[in-house]
């Protein structure tokens, strides 16, 4: 009799450990999914939010904001005044994206770097375009093809070419 119960008590609990751990997984799959659609979502926030405040300073203004890119990321856009990313979750592929003050522009180097998984430091400044309209540059330095507000045709002639026949 007791061989029998002991018998019956361990198949029970053998049972419920095999129901138990699919369940766990799922879980933990979720949960995993969850911080990397919040990671995706709370980078863009910050980028286009750094941006903002930046356009809100003026012409010249610059900062650099961290943020941490979880894996899966496909893809980066700017487009005009939104910042996207596409992450690849869930078997499918989801799109994060933000709207900002200010028209954005970001670097090649920019776009394919931020898709990569870790801690970005991301530098944010304005720059006034050919026709004076103030734009924010995400991911500029020198070399990047842009002319921003923090570069001279000294600091970077690869960006800057010197203006003669203004006079100065």
């Amino acid at each position: 009799m007791k061989g029998q119960a002991s018998i019956e008590y361990i198949a029970l609990v053998g049972i419920v450990i095999l129901l138990t751990i699919p369940l766990l997984y799922y879980g933990i799959s979720k949960s995993t999914e969850t911080i990397r659609i919040n990671q995706a979502d709370d980078a863009i926030q910050s980028i286009v939010k750094t941006a903002d405040n930046v356009y809100a300073l003026g012409v010249g203004s610059k900062d650099i904001v961290v943020v941490e890119i979880p894996s899966g990321v496909t893809s980066a856009a700017v487009n005009g005044k939104t910042f996207s990313l596409f992450l690849s979750i869930f078997s499918g592929t989801s799109e994060f994206h933000a709207s900002s003050l200010a028209f954005l522009n970001g670097t090649n180097a920019f776009l394919n770097n931020i898709t990569q998984k870790g801690t970005h430091r991301v530098s944010v400044e304005t720059y006034a375009n050919l026709s004076g309209q103030v734009n924010v540059l995400l991911g500029g330095y020198c070399g990047d093809g842009f002319c921003s507000n923090t570069e001279n045709a000294n600091s970077c002639s690869l960006d800057c070419s010197p203006y003669c026949g203004d006079g100065v």
